[in-house]
C-alpha cells in the first residue's frame, strides 16, 4: 500500500462526514460540542493559564531555567485550541501543550515551537533550519515533539474509509504491515537522530497520540478499528525512540475517558465551527492530557 506524500491536517479534512456516519453505525447521533458535557470546550482554560503564570510576571534567572524547543505536526503546534497565529500551522498562541509547559512550570522557558499542521518526519530538518537566530542549540535542554501520524497515512483515511465505511482499502490503510512499521521506524529514527544532533545537550522527547472514541462508539467497527491503528503507531514511535535514546510520552491514559463520545469531559473535538478542528485535542486535552503526560512522565524539570 502506497502513502500519500502530499500534507493536508493531521487527519481533520475531510473526516467530518466520517464521524457523523460512525454515529449511525454505532445507533446514536454525534454529540456535538455545543451539546458536550462541561468540560468539553474548556474556554476558561487558557485563561486559568493566565492567571496561574509565573509568579513576578516573568520567568526566574536564566541559570535556573531549561531552554526547550518544541516540533513536530499539528499535535505540538496546538491545533484545535486555537486562537491561531496563522491557518497554515495552526500554532495555538495560548494553548498547545508547549505553551502550558512555558506557563505552567516556572523551569522551562519555551523558545521557539517550530511544529506545523501536517509536518511528517521528513519535514523535521526544515523545521530545525527555520529555528530563529536567538536560539543557540547547544544551551537546549529540552526539545519535545509529535511526528508519525501523516507518515503512518493519517492523511488519507477520509479517501479510504467513505464515511467511516469499512473498505478493504480502509482495512489495508488502518493496518500497518510489517513492513510499513519498518518503513516508519526508519523514518522516525531518521528525524531523532537530526534533533538529537542539533541539539547535543538536550533530554527529547516523543509524545504519542490519543484514542479518538469511546462509550458506545466502540460498538461499531470503523472506532475500533482506528482506536486500534493508533496503538500500532504509537507502538512503533515507542520503540524507535527507545532504540534512539529518545523518551516516548504515552498520552492514552491521560485522555482515557475524555475521547469523543465521553460524558465525563470530552477533550478531542468535534462539531468545531472550524472543522479543521476536529479529531484534535481542545485546550483541556492539551492541558490535562499532553501537558500532564510530561509531568507523569517526568519529563519536565
Amino acid at each position: 500500500m502506497s502513502r500519500s506524500n502530499h500534507r493536508p491536517l493531521f487527519i481533520a479534512r475531510g473526516l467530518l462526514a466520517l464521524a457523523a456516519a460512525v454515529g449511525l453505525a454505532a445507533g446514536a447521533g454525534i454529540v456535538p460540542a455545543s451539546a458536550a458535557p462541561p468540560g468539553d470546550q474548556d474556554t476558561g482554560v487558557a485563561r486559568a493559564v493566565q492567571s496561574a503564570a509565573k509568579p513576578g510576571g516573568g520567568k526566574p534567572a536564566p541559570s535556573t531555567t531549561v531552554a526547550y524547543v518544541a516540533l513536530g505536526d499539528s499535535y505540538t503546534a496546538g491545533q484545535g485550541a486555537g486562537p491561531y497565529l496563522d491557518t497554515t500551522c495552526y500554532r495555538s498562541t495560548t494553548s498547545s501543550y508547549p505553551i502550558f509547559a512555558d506557563t505552567l512550570n516556572s523551569r522551562v522557558d519555551l523558545k521557539t515551537n517550530q511544529a506545523c499542521s501536517g509536518a511528517s518526519t521528513s519535514d523535521i530538518p526544515a523545521q530545525l533550519s527555520a529555528l530563529p537566530t536567538t536560539v543557540d542549540p547547544s544551551t537546549v535542554g529540552l526539545v519535545t515533539l509529535t511526528v508519525g501520524g501523516i507518515d503512518a497515512g493519517s492523511n488519507q483515511v477520509a479517501t479510504a474509509c467513505p464515511n467511516g465505511t469499512v473498505t478493504q482499502a480502509c482495512i489495508d490503510l488502518l493496518t500497518l504491515t510489517t513492513a510499513e512499521q519498518a518503513d516508519l521506524t526508519t523514518k522516525l529514527t531518521t528525524a531523532y537522530k537530526t534533533v538529537k544532533a542539533k541539539f547535543p545537550k538536550a533530554k527529547v522527547a516523543a509524545a504519542g497520540y490519543p484514542h479518538f472514541f469511546t462509550g458506545i462508539y466502540l460498538f461499531s467497527d470503523f472506532p475500533r478499528r482506528l482506536n486500534a491503528s493508533i496503538d500500532t503507531l504509537d507502538s512503533v514511535i515507542k520503540s524507535a525512540a527507545a532504540a534512539n535514546g529518545v523518551t516516548f510520552v504515552d498520552v492514552r491514559d491521560e485522555f482515557n475517558g475524555h475521547e469523543i463520545g465521553s460524558f465525563s469531559g470530552q477533550w478531542i473535538n468535534y462539531g468545531s465551527t472550524d472543522p479543521n478542528e476536529d479529531f484534535h485535542p481542545n485546550a483541556s486535552g492539551y492541558r490535562y492530557g499532553y501537558y500532564q503526560a510530561l509531568v507523569n512522565d517526568r519529563v519536565l524539570p
